[in-house]
Parts: structure tokens; C-alpha cells; sequence
């Protein structure tokens, strides 16, 4: 989070608007973009969430978050030297060709949105959006072109479904 990332949320605070989401947050290093992008992997960056949560709610807006972990799209590098997918089909020509995720790979994915979930409440965020679109990890499970498996989570459901109990694990029901 850079003081523009402050400056933008709060600025649409002041401008009255009533409810901001947060860009596309990663859940993990390799869950990012690209490295420029938010992250909300630990504590110190739930620290400095916090503080911009809290000034946007002082200036009248209500914020949430937009949880993502980009799957075979990321292009980060910094602390970042496997990406992981459903199945192992890069993005293009120019992409790298990713891991394809193991049971316990996935499962590590899920704990990973779990624990950004829990820490964007304990940030304050009034509300949470889990980035499903734009060819990312959520969709790449949904999608028969890129979701290849043959294990049960070839069924888009059964990711789908997991990732959002894990979530709803920690997320207040209010």
C-alpha cells in the first residue's frame, strides 16, 4: 500500500462517494498480478490497511476489498519463481508455463483467502469481493479450456464452493 493507494481511496471519500472497493488484492505473492500490485499475504500489510480503512471511514465512506490470486496470469517476479494454475497451459506464448496445483497446492490456495479474508475484517473493510473474472485463478477453475484435471476438482463447483466455505469461515455473517 503506497501513500497514492491512500490518497486515491481517501480522496473518493471525500468526493462523497458511498461505497469503494479496493482493487484486486493478492492473497499470496504469486496470487498478485503483477509485482505493483496490493497484497494482503500478512499482518504488516493488514497494519497499513487498517490505517486507510479507518480514514475513509472517517470521512463518511464505506470500503471493501477485492481479493484475487491471478493464477497462470501472474507476472510478478519479485519473490516469485513458480506460478500456479489448475492445469499446466501458460496464459500465451510470452507467459510462463505454470504448476499445475496439487491437492494440497489447492488447498494451500483456500487457507491463502481464508487468512486475507480474516485479516481485511480484522482491517476493518466493511465488505469483501472475491475476483472470479478476467481469466484469474477463480475462473481458471471454472473454465473447461483451462481447467484440464482430471481429479474432482475438474467440477468448477467443488473449488468454488470450497474456497467460498473457507472463506465464510472467517468473513462476519453481518
Amino acid at each position: 500500500l503506497t501513500p497514492f493507494h491512500k490518497t486515491h481511496y481517501q480522496a473518493r471519500a471525500i468526493g462523497q462517494v458511498g461505497y469503494i472497493i479496493v482493487e484486486s488484492t493478492g492473497v499470496s505473492p504469486e496470487g498478485r498480478i503483477s509485482d505493483r500490485c496490493l497484497g494482503l499475504w500478512n499482518d504488516s500489510q493488514r497494519d497499513a490497511f487498517k490505517t486507510m480503512v479507518d480514514d475513509v471511514h472517517a470521512l463518511g465512506s464505506h470500503i471493501g476489498i477485492q481479493l484475487n490470486h491471478a493464477g497462470r496470469k501472474c507476472v510478478a517476479v519479485d519473490g516469485v519463481d513458480t506460478i500456479y494454475a489448475p492445469s499446466s497451459l501458460a496464459f500465451d506464448e510470452k507467459s510462463r508455463v505454470p504448476q499445475a496445483l496439487s491437492v494440497d497446492g489447492i488447498k494451500t490456495v483456500m487457507n491463502d483467502f481464508r487468512d486475507a479474508a480474516k485479516r481485511a475484517d480484522e482491517a476493518g473493510f466493511d465488505a469483501l469481493e472475491i475476483h472470479g473474472a478476467h481469466g484469474y485463478l477463480v475462473s481458471q477453475f471454472m473454465s473447461p479450456v483451462t481447467n484440464q484435471r482430471d481429479d474432482f476438482y475438474s467440477d468448477p463447483k467443488v473449488f468454488l464452493n470450497e474456497l467460498l466455505d473457507a472463506i465464510e469461515s472467517v468473513w462476519p455473517k453481518d
